[in-house]
Parts: structure tokens; C-alpha cells; sequence
């Protein structure tokens, strides 16, 4: 059931990036979101074209219907559903972020 999974490993290793040391601490390890459930993807993640709220595309991998939650580091202001083109679509719960779905698109707007 992993085949996703080990599809993308194969196809998009990861590859790591040396810089000059800077200010800054940083834990030992760091994700901008995770999913807790194994058939969802997170496909990207990147800045919205009209504001400076992130956009986060997921899809579910194996056809069927599930209830999950996407988790940030961040404290969310508030997310809403949105189609391809970045336009609102609904608004999500945001108390865990917990939204059932099979294909969807968020953009989210972190408090300052």
C-alpha cells in the first residue's frame, strides 16, 4: 500500500543544500506540514499569487474517501478551500485543521 510513497522517493530524492552559516537556530528536524494519514499527499506548497498566505495542494492517493488533518508549526489566523486558480471555495475548520477531502487546495494566512 506504500507504492505512493516509494514512487516518489524514487522519482524525487531528496537533495540537500550546503549554506554559510547564518543566524538562526534551527531544530534538528523540520517540517512546514504534516499529514497524519498515508493515502494523503501533500503535493505543494507555495506562496499565493495575490497575498502573502500560503497555498497547500493535497490529494488522496488511493480512491477513497478519508477524514484527516494537515498540521502546521505555525498558529493559523484562518484557511479557506480554494479552486486551482487560488479562488475561495469555502471556508475550513481550523481547530486542528481536520477536514474530510479527497482533492483540495488551502490557503492559509499564519498569524504574525
Amino acid at each position: 500500500m506504500k507504492t505512493v510513497n516509494e514512487a516518489y522517493r524514487l522519482n524525487h530524492p531528496v537533495t540537500a543544500y550546503f549554506s554559510k552559516a547564518h543566524p538562526g537556530v534551527l531544530p534538528n528536524e523540520f517540517s512546514f506540514v504534516k499529514c497524519n494519514a498515508e493515502n494523503v499527499i501533500v503535493e505543494s506548497i507555495k506562496k499565493a499569487e495575490d497575498s502573502d498566505d500560503s497555498i497547500v495542494r493535497v490529494y488522496e492517493c488511493y480512491n477513497r474517501r478519508t477524514k484527516t488533518s494537515l498540521i502546521f508549526p505555525f498558529e493559523i489566523e484562518n484557511a479557506d478551500e480554494c479552486d486551482l486558480m487560488e479562488n475561495m471555495v469555502s471556508g475550513a475548520e481550523v481547530e486542528a485543521m481536520e477536514i474530510e477531502f479527497e482533492i483540495k487546495t488551502f490557503k492559509v494566512c499564519f498569524k504574525d
